[in-house]
């Protein structure tokens, strides 16, 4: 936007004083593009350098605007994918490089130069990328070169590169069924995503698969082949050939189990998810596997979600989480989240947490509201007079003003048969069956047999005050007539509203998720990194 950026905050460097140039040699286009008047009239040329300041007023160096691609929905920075080439033993140099194929999909593609001698193979490259990034930041396909071609002035001619004819060695490449299990999986995938051909190592996620597909998919699973597994095992083999290996070992497989791996590598402290409306067997974790992308290779991830007889009562849902989760991290600060019916379970979990004197880092609820708002348990009421007072108004002819101060001078008891009413009301509402909100005729019978009793557990819910500080994240476009900031604002001791891109339903989906990824590393204090890869089309 052509604004100055403030100290630590990445920005592109633009340079201008007496010794500018006044442009391109006969290259009226070229000059326009990256030669810019500023307010005043000052002229500053463009370099196409990510910069900040630093400080103590020196300017570091972040990379290049134009190095940085979006693929998938991924902010992916090509200087640091090339960076971890150049770290492998046998490679001399290495370039990276975006393609678009006839379906004008963009795909990485990597071009390296092995060192002399060298005995180097796109799948030894690919082991060595997989274990130090993560899998939306490995390339599509390699070139193995003798030489870089560069053009006049010394530097790698990249149009040349896109437009050579070599020999590209896809990472991975369509694998048919290899055995009567694969076979029958390939079907069910194929008719789950509406895509053919799926080869059996081609990724669930990487197809657009997400979670109401994954529940479908392995609801197919255990009918067709008369064999139930958990909806985590996406997590570690979201490929045809990785189900099938399940299906075919004799060794019982886990399905009872409550915490669930999403991304367990990293150094930082780890995120905890709490699982969706009917999140059993791992499908109510699978919504945050995108965002735990997003928020990169050094952050772990990790879900919590229902066992096999959910509980019907939050406190007791609550209670059995914190003890799987204290089995990876047994003292805190505990960082804690959750989208919707998930953000109250975090919420009560952080209530039991600080009873028991432990620390929340951070309370993350991710456009969430409980069901039931027991004002009696709230200190402040005068957004509630105040909404009141606007809609007496409406029906009186008088002005809110008036009516809120009318409603101020009456008597203690009428201030208590209003807050009555509005429990009253409250109650009724969320006490409507769950089948009258959501049409449920399409999910299969484990996911409504979940819903069902979170529902109730949410229903029969009643939150108190909270001592510590929420971190809500609000889309704006809401489905409920609930206000979330209205509500949590009431039942926490400081409260900090995040805004960001797209609806509810859609806020862990590509490509408005960028957005919460971003303010959430902020949160978590990623810093720089996090800086870097932030999306400049977000506000």
């Amino acid at each position: 936007h052509f604004q100055p950026v403030p100290i630590g905050v990445p920005g592109e460097l633009f340079i201008g004083g007496d010794g500018l140039a006044r442009g391109y040699w006969n290259r009226p286009e070229l000059t326009a593009q990256k030669f810019a008047a500023f307010t005043g009239g000052e002229r500053l040329y463009r370099t196409g350098d990510k910069v900040r300041y630093r400080a103590e007023g020196t300017i570091e160096f972040l990379g290049r605007m134009d190095n940085q691609v979006k693929i998938r929905g991924f902010r992916i920075e090509l200087e640091e994918i090339q960076a971890v080439l150049q770290q492998h033993p046998l490679v001399d140099q290495a370039v990276l490089l975006t393609r678009t194929d006839a379906q004008q999909e963009k795909s990485l593609a990597a071009y390296i130069v092995p060192k002399p001698g060298s005995d180097l193979s796109p799948a030894s490259l690919r082991s060595y990328l997989e274990e130090k990034l993560p899998r939306y930041m490995i390339p599509s396909s390699f070139s193995l070169l003798p030489h870089l071609p560069l053009n006049p002035n010394g530097k790698v001619d990249k149009a040349a590169l896109l437009a050579s004819n070599v020999d590209t060695a896809p990472i991975e490449t369509y694998i048919a069924p290899r055995d009567e299990v694969e076979g029958v999986l390939q079907n069910i995938w194929e008719e789950a995503l509406c895509k053919k051909p799926i080869g059996v190592h081609d990724n669930f996620f990487d197809l657009g698969g997400h979670s109401l597909l994954a529940v479908r998919l392995f609801a197919q699973i255990e009918k067709r082949m008369a064999k139930k597994i958990p909806l985590s095992l996406l997590f570690k083999s979201p490929t045809i050939a990785g189900i099938a290996s399940a299906l075919q070992e004799d060794m019982p497989i886990e399905t009872d189990a409550c915490l669930i791996e999403i991304q367990p590598k990293g150094t930082r402290p780890p995120l905890f998810w709490l699982h969706t409306l009917g999140g059993g067997g791992g499908g109510g974790v699978l919504r945050y596997q995108k965002l735990s992308q997003l928020l990169g290779p050094d952050q772990p991830s990790y879900g919590l979600v229902a066992p096999a007889e959910p509980f019907a009562k939050m406190e007791a849902m609550a209670a059995h989480y914190i003890k799987a989760m204290r089995k990876i991290q047994p003292v805190g600060p505990y960082h804690l989240g959750g989208y919707c019916f998930g953000g109250v379970v975090a919420f009560e979990m952080a209530q039991q947490l600080h009873a028991h004197g432990e620390k929340i880092g951070l309370l993350a609820l991710l456009d969430s509201a409980p069901a039931n708002i027991s004002l009696k348990n709230t200190e402040k009421t005068t957004n509630v007079l105040s909404s009141f007072s606007r809609r007496l108004s409406r029906i009186l002819h008088q002005s809110p003003s008036e009516m809120l101060a009318m409603l101020k001078r009456k008597s203690k008891k009428l201030e208590r048969k209003f807050f009555f009413l509005f429990n009253k009301n409250s109650r009724a509402e969320a006490r409507t069956p769950l089948d009258e909100i959501i049409d449920m005729s399409s999910y299969p019978p484990d996911y409504k047999r979940y819903a069902e009793v979170h529902w109730r557990a949410l229903t029969d819910y009643y939150p108190k005050l909270f001592p510590g500080k929420i971190t809500l994240f609000q889309t704006g476009i809401s489905t409920s007539n609930l206000n979330p900031e209205a509500i949590w604002k009431n039942l926490a001791a400081g409260l900090e509203v995040k805004n960001v891109s797209g609806s509810h339903e859609k806020m862990l989906d590509e490509p408005t998720v960028q957005s919460l990824a971003n303010e959430l590393q902020k949160c978590l204090g990623h810093g720089g990194r996090n800086d870097a890869k932030a999306d400049p089309a977000t506000p």
